[in-house]
C-alpha cells in the first residue's frame, strides 16, 4: 500500500481499496479460525500467569515469594524455575520489581512520608524498607525522592 501510494500511479484509489479488501479477508479468516496457529498455553505459562496475577493483586501485602508459591500449591524452587524459564526472571525478582516500581511511583511526590510508603507496601518497618530501596537503587528513599524532584538540567 505504501508503494502504491508513493508511486502515484493511475487507479491509485482502486489499488488501495483492493489491498484493504485483502487485509479485511485475512482478518476475517483469522477471527473465524480462532487464531489456531497460536499454541495452547503450557502448564508452566499458566502457573506464571497465575503468579503474576497474584503479585499484581497482592504485592502490597507483607507476603514473601514462598507464601505465593504455597498459595499456588507449588514449591518456591519450582515457581522460581518456571518463572525463569518463561520470562527470564525468578519469582522473587518479579515480586521485588513490582514492589520497587510501586515504591518509586510513591516516592515521586513529597507525600506521603517514607514510613507511610513503607507501610503501604507491606514492609514491617521503615528501616527494612530503606534497606530494600538502598540495596536495589543505591539510594535511600529520601535521596530517591529528592532526585525525582530536581528540575532537569538542560545542556
Amino acid at each position: 500500500m505504501n508503494r502504491e501510494n508513493s508511486q502515484k500511479r493511475p487507479m491509485l484509489q482502486e489499488a488501495l481499496a483492493a489491498h484493504v479488501g485483502l487485509i479485511a479477508v485475512w482478518l476475517h479468516r483469522q477471527v473465524q479460525a480462532g487464531a489456531t496457529d497460536i499454541p495452547p498455553e503450557s502448564a508452566a505459562q499458566r502457573l506464571v500467569r497465575r503468579y503474576a496475577q497474584s503479585v499484581t493483586r497482592e504485592f502490597r501485602d507483607p507476603k514473601v515469594m514462598g507464601q505465593y508459591a504455597e498459595a499456588l500449591d507449588v514449591t518456591p524452587t519450582h515457581l522460581s524455575r518456571v518463572c525463569r524459564g518463561c520470562c527470564g526472571k525468578t519469582a522473587a525478582d518479579i515480586l521485588t520489581e513490582r514492589k520497587l516500581h510501586a515504591a518509586r511511583l510513591a516516592l515521586e511526590s513529597p507525600t506521603p512520608a517514607v514510613k507511610e510508603v513503607a507501610r503501604s507496601l507491606g514492609f514491617a518497618s521503615p528501616a527494612y524498607f530503606t534497606r530494600f530501596i538502598q540495596s536495589h537503587t543505591g539510594q535511600t528513599p529520601s535521596a530517591l525522592r529528592a532526585a525525582t524532584r530536581r528540575p532537569a538540567v538542560r545542556a
